[in-house]
């Protein structure tokens, strides 16, 4: 259906259902509750073309209209997690960030597949920068779930792949972001996370969601 299902919750019925994008699969409401972002796992085009990306649907919550349908930089696919930050300004999207104009030489170094971190500027909707999470020799395979603490002072990844929860210094992050003339650039770098995350080993597989609740973290894991 790719849709987004409007359900009363006196009636327990459903009042309206708004078309996204391909295979919706996590939802961010807004602090003031007019706007709704829907990540859309997969392209809706072709994948074998020379550009292919997925999109974040925005919803309008007062028309149920989606107004705008946001896309990621080319190769993004796998959108799994979308968190707002504290104050409301910045959407956090975890997703895969596919080479597919590369031919397949080799494996490693973020040559075929990174996991990435897009962050949007939720007052003009706009993307703001997408850093990766993998380091030059070591892999974040599975970004999923993302939570920024209460504070802002770190961002929370969690990596299904690798079973493991990263902790990022955000000052650090946006910092080096700030610094970069062309942001698009830091699509390809390998290197910006090697002084700002901690990467912290989880004793269960598969983590998934993730919770930044005042002073702790929660992961759900297998």
């Amino acid at each position: 259906m790719n849709s987004v299902s409007v359900v009363d919750l006196g009636s327990f019925t459903e009042v309206t259902r708004i078309q996204v994008l391909r295979l919706p699969t996590s939802l961010q409401l807004s602090h003031d509750g007019s706007k709704l972002y829907v990540a859309n796992l997969i392209p809706e085009g072709a994948s074998n073309g020379k550009h292919t990306a997925a999109k974040v649907s925005i919803i309008d919550t007062r028309s149920n209209k989606a107004i705008k349908h946001l896309e990621l930089p080319n190769g993004s696919n796998a959108l799994r997690a979308i968190r707002l930050s504290p104050d409301g300004k910045r959407l956090f999207v975890t997703h895969t960030l596919a080479r597919f104009l590369v031919p397949t030489t080799q494996l490693d170094r973020g040559w075929i597949n990174t996991s990435a971190l897009t962050i949007i500027d939720t007052q003009s909707d706009t993307i703001y920068a997408t850093v990766l999470l993998d380091d030059i020799s070591q892999g974040a395979p599975g970004s999923w779930g993302v939570s920024m603490s209460p504070d802002q002072t770190y961002i929370y990844v969690a990596h299904s792949g690798t079973h493991e929860l990263s902790v990022i210094d955000a000052a650090g992050m946006f910092k080096k972001i700030a610094a970069k003339e062309n942001r698009t650039e830091l699509a390809y770098d390998l290197s910006i996370m090697s002084d700002i995350r901690t990467r912290i080993p989880l004793d269960g597989n598969g983590p998934h969601p993730v919770l930044a609740h005042g002073s702790s973290v929660v992961v759900a894991q297998y």
